[in-house]
C-alpha cells in the first residue's frame, strides 16, 4: 500500500456541529506546533531587540521549556489516543460485520504512519526544549555583556 493511500485514510470524520469536517491529526498538530515555536521565538526576538531585562528573558526561556515540555506531553497522549480511536473502530466495524485481515492490515498501517509522525513532533519538542533551555542559560549569564564588551573592543 502506498504512503499517500494511508496518509489519505487518517482524516477524522468529525462531527457536524463542532465545525469542523476532516482535518487529518498531523497537519493539526504540526500547525500548532509550528505556530507556537513561532510566536515564541518572534516573542524572543523582539525581547532581545527591545533590551528587555536579564530576568525577563530568563522568564522566557523558562516558559518555552515548559511550553516544549507540555508540547511532549500532549504527543505522548496523542499517541494513545490514536491507537485507542484505532482499536475501538475495528472493535466497532467488528461487530458491524465481520472485517477481512486486509482492513485490519489498512487500519494497523496507518497507525504505524500517525506514530512515526507523531515521533518525529516528539523528537521536534525535545529539540525545542533543548534550545530554550539554552536561550535559558545564554539569558542567565554573562555571555551578552561579555560579547558586546568584545565587539566594543575591537570596534575601537
Amino acid at each position: 500500500m502506498r504512503r499517500e493511500e494511508i496518509m489519505n485514510m487518517g482524516r477524522f470524520q468529525w462531527s457536524r456541529e463542532s465545525g469542523i469536517e476532516r482535518l487529518s491529526l498531523y497537519r493539526v498538530l504540526l500547525r500548532g506546533i509550528c505556530v507556537g515555536s513561532v510566536a515564541l521565538a518572534l516573542l524572543f526576538c523582539a525581547a532581545r531587540q527591545v533590551g528587555c531585562s536579564a530576568k525577563r528573558q530568563v522568564t522566557f526561556g523558562h516558559a518555552g521549556a515548559a511550553y516544549a515540555v507540555s508540547l511532549d506531553k500532549l504527543l505522548s497522549r496523542s499517541e494513545t489516543a490514536a491507537v485507542d480511536a484505532t482499536s475501538e473502530r475495528l472493535l466497532q466495524d467488528d461487530q458491524l460485520s465481520n472485517q477481512t485481515a486486509d482492513s485490519y492490515t489498512r487500519l494497523s498501517a496507518l497507525d504505524q504512519v500517525r506514530l512515526e509522525i507523531i515521533a518525529r513532533l516528539r523528537k521536534h519538542a525535545r529539540l525545542l526544549a533543548r534550545y530554550f533551555s539554552a536561550l535559558d542559560a545564554l539569558a542567565d549569564s554573562k555571555a551578552p555583556d561579555q560579547a558586546e564588551q568584545s565587539m566594543n573592543a575591537v570596534a575601537d
